[in-house]
């Protein structure tokens, strides 16, 4: 898997981070293993700016998917830290785990896992973040 890795930020996360979630995604959902898919973390400010422009929603959010519907190249995932640090404080979690669980979440998105389909969906969708989590947790 190739990761297009970019950062506005300065940041511990690097690809090793986010391979090693991947090796977790790859053991639950099936994708190309050869695919690419592009990564950037940023901040609320930037976050809203491209929320505004590709959803029409001006306001920050924890994590945008673009999904390309290519087995190549799955998609776009823009996370931003910046939420992900004030959930982290907020649910008394490491911003690790909320980095990654939010990784997880725009990446099943690639793959076309939707929550606001139905519930039935919302249900399959978060039931699998939530294994894929703990078992990357497990490998810590």
């Amino acid at each position: 898997m190739k990761i297009f890795f970019d950062s506005t930020l300065a940041t511990k996360y690097d690809e090793e981070f986010f391979l090693s979630i991947i090796d977790k995604i790859a053991e639950s959902a099936a994708f190309e293993p050869e695919a690419e898919l592009s990564l950037t973390l940023t901040d609320d400010e930037i976050i809203r700016s491209i929320n505004k422009q590709y959803r029409k929603k001006n306001k920050a959010t924890d994590v945008l998917s673009f999904p390309m519907y290519d087995k190549f190249m799955l998609g776009d995932i823009v996370i931003s830290l910046e939420s992900a640090e004030k959930q982290a404080t907020g649910a008394d979690i490491t911003t690790d785990r909320e980095v990654a669980f939010l990784f997880i979440h725009g990446f099943l998105h690639l793959l076309g896992f939707d929550h606001e389909r139905s519930s039935d969906d919302e249900e399959k969708m978060y039931d699998l973040q939530e294994e894929i989590l703990r078992q990357w947790e497990a490998q810590r």
